[in-house]
This record gives C-alpha cells, structure tokens and sequence, in this order.
C-alpha cells in the first residue's frame, strides 16, 4: 500500500523532472523548482543535502547536470 508521502515524493520527484525539461528561464520555474526541492528535503530528511547538489547548477543554469540530478532522484525515489 502507498503511503501519502511515497504520494508526495512521487509528485515532488515528477514536478521537478517537468520543470527541467521545460527548460523555461522563466522565475516561475525556479520558485517552483526551488518550492520541490524543499519539500523534497522535508519528506526525505536530507535536509540541507538535497539543496547542496542543486545549488550550483541551478545557479548557473545547467540543465544538463539539473537532468542528471532529477535521473538520479527519480531512481533514488523508486528505491523500497
């Protein structure tokens, strides 16, 4: 059975994988990112780790390596 937070990452996890393919430089996207990331933060416990990895690319906008990141959640996430 699903528990409401495997919901709530799931959703985190595919929003965040819209945004970056989106690739809108637009401030919407990065509140929206910015809004995923932290609740991905709350629900998982990592805290300040989750922000560490996306800081940088985010900031220099490399959607390449914001890509990455979003692979490797997505099957961080998938993980029993």
């Amino acid at each position: 059975m699903n528990r409401p937070a495997d919901d709530a990452l799931r959703h985190c996890c595919q929003t965040i994988r819209s945004l970056i393919a989106a690739r809108a430089d637009q401030r919407r996207c990065w509140l929206q990112l910015g809004y995923n990331l932290g609740r991905l933060s709350e629900l998982t416990g990592a805290g300040r780790a989750v922000w560490d990895a996306w800081k940088e690319p985010a900031a220099q906008g490399d959607w390449t390596t914001l890509a990455r990141l979003a692979d490797a959640l997505e099957s961080d996430s998938a993980q029993p």
